[in-house]
């Protein structure tokens, strides 16, 4: 419910109060499904008669108003999100400038206004640049003036809104492509992004680490540079070889290859940062000196520093309690809380049992509990990873041609069943 306050009783009501759901006027309104949707604003002013006249004013809008600035950033919590946030400059406890500036934390896509004073000028510029306001004006403000600023607002915010969905499916869809291309070219590589993923989102989880979709992309892309890697080191490499020093040093250039493609991706640019580190021990710390040892592109190289090198010593046959005790004894290789959110990590693998089902009836992100080969030999799927669709269709394609077995062994928690 929207937090509508009557002009006639704003001097008796605020955002605090608990009956501002507006169930006064919803016998009057119309139902929900004939409702048009009007542009959110938040007015917030510590004036009675302003909140009444914005209210007046800006009818055609769906406004909410606030008689304080602490009233403000609860309506925008409980009840936001807002088009357009108008606010006093002069108000007590929290003035204008301080109030806008915590709405752009707490709100960046809301487009921000300032009312102020002729003698508030110095007040107004440091409002620009501390909440960075789409406007100020002069109070009291000409209806024409305010109405229009409001509409010019809200058409800014539409632009931001838009292009910010338009960016994150772009984004979404540029990540899809890359790990279905992975999983195509390098199923080796797919399979270790692909079960490095999963501890990644556990780890994560225990550790409580902001930005959590930061480090899933860079654990889904951290073997992206392997497309560089011929398939023979790879190979080798994967089944526990040791390699010569040549091969082994082409290897170790794959997470700056993975770099260099994944910054060239907007929004990517500490994913692709992280990537480039995932094989730095915890004791070196000649971090980059915008991140310091503590930041989002360090703590997320220590955890899937500690997931690539778990997950290496399960897939050369260890016991989880064995793998775990041979990271322990690495001094200084890894960051001790992470070593201790591995050994919190719950065992959901011990969960599974496995099932043999057609090779037909497999779906997208069942794990493999063996790996699959086709009639020459060469790998298809890896143990442990999860399928992906264009891996499915690529997978159909030889069934139809008889080069792949009929059934697959696939792994499911032991209370379901395979269908």
């Amino acid at each position: 419910m929207n937090t509508l306050i009557s002009a006639r009783k704003v001097r008796e009501h605020t955002i605090e109060d608990p009956d501002l759901s507006g169930s006064a006027r919803d016998d009057a309104r119309p139902q929900r499904n004939e409702r048009i949707i009007k542009p959110r604003i938040l007015c917030v002013d510590d004036e009675p008669m302003f909140l009444a006249m914005y209210e007046q004013q800006l009818s055609q809008f769906d406004v909410s108003v606030a008689s304080r600035g602490e009233l403000g950033l609860r309506a925008i919590q409980e009840h936001g999100p807002f088009a357009v946030i108008v606010s006093d400059l002069r108000m007590p406890s929290m003035n204008g400038t301080q109030f806008l500036a915590e709405v752009r934390q707490a709100a960046p896509d809301s487009i921000r206004m300032l009312l102020t004073s002729e003698t508030d000028i110095h007040a107004a510029i440091d409002a620009v640049n501390e909440g960075h306001i789409f406007r100020f004006l002069t109070k009291p403000c000409p209806p024409d003036t305010l109405i229009k600023s409001v509409q010019a607002a809200i058409v800014q915010h539409r632009l931001i809104t838009t292009e910010k969905d338009l960016l994150e499916q772009t984004l979404r869809g540029s990540i899809e492509v890359l790990t279905e291309v992975l999983s195509l070219v390098s199923p080796q590589a797919f399979g270790k992004a692909s079960r490095i993923r999963r501890l990644i989102q556990k780890l994560g989880g225990i550790l409580q680490i902001p930005n959590p979709w930061l480090l899933d992309v860079a654990a889904m892309l951290s073997q992206i540079g392997c497309v560089s890697i011929p398939d023979p080191i790879l190979s080798k490499l994967y089944a526990g070889g040791a390699l010569p020093q040549e091969d082994r040093a082409i290897f170790e250039r794959h997470p700056k290859i993975g770099r260099d493609l994944i910054r060239k991706i907007p929004r990517l640019e500490e994913a692709s940062e992280i990537i480039l580190h995932q094989n730095r021990r915890f004791d070196e710390l000649n971090w980059p000196a915008d991140d310091g040892c503590g930041g989002p592109v360090s703590l997320g190289a220590r955890i899937l520093k500690v997931a690539l090198d778990y997950e290496e010593l399960e897939s050369q046959g260890l016991s989880r309690s064995t793998a775990i005790e041979r990271l322990s004894v690495r001094k200084g290789w890894y960051d001790p809380r992470v070593l201790q959110a591995l050994l919190q990590m719950p065992d959901d693998e011990a969960q599974l049992t496995s099932h043999v089902i057609p090779i037909r009836e497999l779906r997208p992100r069942m794990i493999m509990a063996e790996d699959l080969l086709n009639n020459s030999g060469v790998l298809l799927i890896r143990k442990g990873q999860e399928t992906s669709g264009a891996m499915l269709y690529r997978l159909l394609n030889h069934s139809l041609k008889g080069t792949v077995p009929e059934t697959v062994r696939i792994l499911i928690p032991a209370n379901s069943r395979a269908t």
